[in-house]
This record gives structure tokens, sequence and C-alpha cells, in this order.
């Protein structure tokens, strides 16, 4: 087994994506430590920390952020197809998750010493290392992963217990979704499946509810109510309050006494 190239805890941003229609040419080991999309028959599937795959040399590889943070540990290598034999039941060009993942990591920490290591032996080491590494991932796959969704939940009530109770600090949808790291086309599917209700439209609810507590208990003006309840301009705050409410901002407090 030959070592090409490899990275521990290598970090992207931005709209991080690896997109390689014929594949790397070699084999390509990934574990995904932070979440991440993965394209596979056409398929974008959401994957959890700890997740990994093995592509094989021409499978097509199309991954990428999920959030504002990407990291992974990556392992460029070739085996022969007599060495592959030895693990007829890997499951090749699809996701898993593994629960040993500091195993594992150990493994690839020792990998990385050898790679740069002057020992004779070097070369026998990293083939044994990369065999113990592909062993060990074997043994500890589940093809059943935790849910994505699942793991949001805690956040998510969390998320939508401060909304409506400062939703002022939440200008935007986008605001919400960077308070839980999640991409904001992601985070909106979560949050209508989670509360059957959209993002936007229960922000702009609960704006329109602190804008009539605010309205009917204080003398602020109508601008600094919009401010306070995250609007940028005025006009746009009338209008959307007067939307939900039948009523003018002005006509409610009135109304109010």
């Amino acid at each position: 087994m030959e070592l090409h190239h490899m990275g521990i805890n290598t970090r992207e941003g931005g709209d991080f994506m690896i997109d390689r229609p014929y594949g790397s040419g070699d084999y390509l080991f990934l574990i995904f430590k932070t979440e991440a999309i993965l394209t596979l028959n056409d398929e974008t599937i959401h994957l959890t920390p700890d997740s990994c795959i093995l592509y094989t040399p021409t499978a097509k590889q199309l991954y990428g952020i999920c959030g504002g943070t990407y990291v992974n540990h990556y392992v460029h290598f070739d085996i022969d197809d007599s060495e592959l034999t030895e693990f007829p039941d890997f499951p090749f060009n699809r996701p898993f998750y593994i629960e040993n993942a500091s195993e594992v990591e150990s493994i690839l920490q020792l990998l990385a010493r050898a790679q740069i290591s002057t020992t004779p032996n070097r070369e026998r080491s990293i083939s044994l290392l990369l065999k113990l590494l592909l062993t060990n991932t074997m043994d500890s796959h589940r093809t059943e992963r935790p849910s994505v969704e699942k793991r949001h939940t805690d956040k998510l009530v969390s998320l939508r217990s401060s909304m409506y109770s400062d939703a002022g600090k939440y200008r935007s949808v986008q605001d919400l979704a960077n308070e839980v790291n999640i991409s904001l086309s992601y985070f909106q599917g979560l949050y209508k499946a989670q509360f059957q209700t959209s993002c936007y439209d229960d922000l702009l609810t609960a704006k329109t509810m602190t804008a009539q507590h605010l309205l009917s208990t204080t003398n602020l003006p109508i601008k600094e109510v919009a401010i306070l309840c995250g609007y940028d301009e005025e006009t746009c705050f009338m209008r959307q309050f007067k939307k939900r409410t039948g009523m003018t901002p002005s006509g409610y407090r009135k109304n109010q006494g």
C-alpha cells in the first residue's frame, strides 16, 4: 500500500466544495469532523460528524461545507488488487458512521509520523498502518448514522425561544441559521420539519408580537420600536405590521388605549 498525501483536521470555510467528476485517481479516505453535505447518485446527503467515506479511484467525489466551518481528515493512497481482497465487505463509495473515531484518529496520527520518517522500514510501516486503518474502520462502521435532525432539536427549540424573547436580535433568517451554524437552505428545511411553519413566517410573527408589546406598554417612537424589532427601515416595519395585524402601528397603539 502506498501513501500519497494526507491531512489531519484540515479546515475550510466560505463555499468550500470538492467536485471531482472522475475521482481523484487514487483511493480517498475521509472522516468528516463537522457536518457536511455529500452528493451520491444525484442525492444530497447531510452527514453528521464522524461520518466516513472511502472513494475508489474513479468514483465521483462531490462533498463540502454545511454551515460556517468545515473540518476533515483525509488520506490519499493506492492499494494492490491482491491486498484489496482482504476487505471484501468494505462499504466503498458510500458514507457510514464510525463509533470509534478516537481510535481511528490515533492511527492517523501514527500514519502522519510514519510519513515523515526516515527509517529503513518507513514504507512497510505505512503499509501496515493503512491496513490497520481500514481494518479498524471496517470493524466499527455503522450504516445507520445518527439523525442530524434529532441532533439539532435542542438547538432549534432554544433558538426559537431566543427569537421570541429578543426578536430584534435577528434581522433575517440568515441570522437564525448563523446562530446554529447551519447552511441557510438546510436550516429552513429543519425548522419547517420541527415546528410545522416556515422560519421566515415565524420570525415575522415574533417581531410582530414584540412590536405589539412595545406599542401597548411604552411611549417609544414608532421608529425606535422598529429598530428594537430588528428592522432597518421604519417603512418596512409599518408595512409588515399592518399586513399581519390589519392596523398601522400608531393605530394599534391608539386602539390599545
